[in-house]
């Protein structure tokens, strides 16, 4: 079993924060050093109502970071000019409108509130029908006055918490849900801003990754992590047979360019590849890359196909980002 470790340094305006698996970087997130470079992603904000644009099927809105939003299908033309709530959940490209939603969720360590789902759901992980059980009862005896417009989803690290924790972070959640309105708004503003780093991942890590966590002034370096982070910066990445990866962000899609290096052996192609993709969900993740991704392989015999198909399956079945792998095109891509 790999070893897990979560490194905590005071930067900017929080804190760096990276996952460390067998001593590799395995997830990495770095607070701005200014509070005005605090992006929105993430958030919750009253954004204005632009336009519909019927040929783009989908509504622009004005950002209270002065950028221009785009809602995919929203369309209401009475709502021109009026203030509407939305979530900010994914990076979009500079020159482009952020994309937003009018659906979001309210995350906490052991509970997730939402207003698209009402009633009381459970995690998948969440098998055990006596703990289901358990919390059944205690929201029902402590939390009587659960909005019918709001949806829980009790998150698998509930299984190991202690009473009363996750009713208090319910109670938490419903607050903040009632509390977001836009009444008397004229212009966008943030209701609701993203956690800082150090927040984050304490929210999210699993439970079992707990128990090695080292937070610390100059943690980075005593653990090299810096020149692992300044690695990023260029587009290759060496693989232990002496081949290599290029990745290399466009506007349009991300491109994964797997070679041999040295290697002409009859084997080298089919080891690269296999190599190569292994590492792919790791290199994605700490880069900070998604969308459309286009994989070329080293020169790859069909009968090999299946193979790959395998490894890049299961690399990234453990992946907390949802990926799709849509299949082959005519040029072996």
């Amino acid at each position: 079993m790999s070893k897990t470790s979560v490194i905590i340094e005071p930067y900017g305006i929080g804190h760096a924060v990276a996952l460390l698996r067998d001593n590799l970087l395995a997830d990495l997130l770095i607070d701005p050093k200014k509070e005005t470079d605090q992006l929105t992603i993430g958030s919750i904000v009253a954004a204005k109502v632009d336009r519909f644009v019927k040929g783009a099927n989908g509504t622009f809105v004005s950002l209270p970071n002065k950028r221009q939003g785009f809602i995919r299908g929203f369309q209401h033309s009475s709502d021109i000019n009026n203030i509407i709530i939305v979530s900010v959940s994914t990076h979009t490209e500079s020159h482009k409108a952020q994309v937003v939603s009018t659906k979001f969720v309210i995350k906490s360590r052991f509970t997730i509130a939402t207003f698209s789902k009402p009633g009381i759901n459970f995690s998948r992980k969440i098998r055990d029908r006596s703990v289901k059980d358990r919390i059944n009862t205690e929201i029902s005896q402590t939390t009587k006055d659960i909005p019918d417009n709001i949806g829980i989803i009790i998150r698998s690290s509930a299984e190991s918490a202690e009473e009363g924790e996750v009713i208090n972070d319910l109670k938490k959640q419903i607050e903040i849900l009632e509390m977001l309105n836009c009444e008397g708004l004229t212009e966008p503003k943030v209701l609701l801003r993203s956690p800082l780093a150090r927040e984050l991942v304490l929210r999210d890590l699993p439970t079992l990754d707990f128990k090695n966590i080292i937070e610390e002034k100059s943690a980075f370096d005593r653990f090299g992590l810096w020149e692992q982070i300044y690695q990023l910066a260029d587009t290759r990445v060496n693989l232990v047979n002496g081949g290599f990866l290029l990745i290399e962000a466009t506007a349009a899609f991300i491109s994964v360019d797997i070679n041999t290096g040295k290697d002409v052996s009859k084997s080298a192609a089919l080891n690269t590849n296999l190599l190569a993709v292994r590492e792919l969900a790791r290199q994605l993740l700490i880069r900070g890359l998604g969308g459309k991704i286009i994989i070329e392989f080293a020169p790859l015999l069909k009968i090999d196909r299946r193979k790959i198909e395998y490894e890049l399956t299961r690399s990234f079945r453990n992946d907390r980002i949802q990926t799709s792998i849509v299949g082959w095109t005519k040029l072996g891509n």
